[in-house]
């Protein structure tokens, strides 16, 4: 039987998240109808620390509207977010022996983080109105204000770096993996 390395991705944990952000957007035009909001998560960053990921990015919107004017016109704004996440048995470090060897300069290096966005969803209020009288005299109530609130659901899953000897039986392609992990080094090859 011949032994081989393999590196792998050993889950330690996994839990979701709940973002909720809000602001108010003042429209350059006035308006009338809100057409549609765009949402996208930006610059998403992760701290980490024992049994907890601290997330923080920013929630780009696009409030795209209809004009007294009848012309389409949007707005954009980004909010900033932080939240944690806990993550019982996460330790920064690298696993040496069994053991977590902490602390290491560079925790991110030794662990695996994805980030899934389940849902993003918003909901808009109308803030401030006001009179205008733009369209043949007659006078419509428009809006200049829109109160926007964000709430996102992000599934975090934060695995770690390891390395398995494998025995592999070349007749029917048996394998085995022993109980002996080894350190890793994320940027170099086995």
């Amino acid at each position: 039987m011949s032994t081989k390395h393999l590196k792998t991705l050993r889950v330690i944990g996994e839990e979701t998240m709940q973002i909720v952000e809000g602001t108010t957007i003042k429209l350059d035009h006035p308006a009338t109808a809100i057409a549609d909001i765009q949402l996208e998560i930006r610059d998403l960053t992760d701290h980490i620390f024992r049994n907890k990921v601290i997330k923080q990015g920013y929630i780009y919107i696009n409030l795209i509207y209809k004009g007294a004017n009848g012309c389409m016109h949007h707005e954009s704004a980004e909010i900033p977010f932080e939240e944690e996440v806990e993550i019982g048995g996460l330790v920064p470090g690298i696993k040496k022996n069994g053991y977590v060897k902490v602390p290491v300069q560079n925790p991110e290096a030794t662990l695996d983080i994805q980030n899934y966005i389940m849902a993003i969803n918003s909901d808009a209020k109308v803030t401030a109105y006001k009179q205008d009288s733009h369209c043949k005299g007659k006078t419509k109530s428009v809006f200049t204000e829109v109160l926007v609130k964000v709430v996102a659901e992000i599934f975090v899953k934060v695995s770690r770096w390891e390395q398995m000897d494998t025995f592999v039986n070349g007749r029917n392609g048996v394998f085995r993996f022993s109980g002996v992990d080894r350190p890793v080094n994320n940027n170099n090859q086995l």
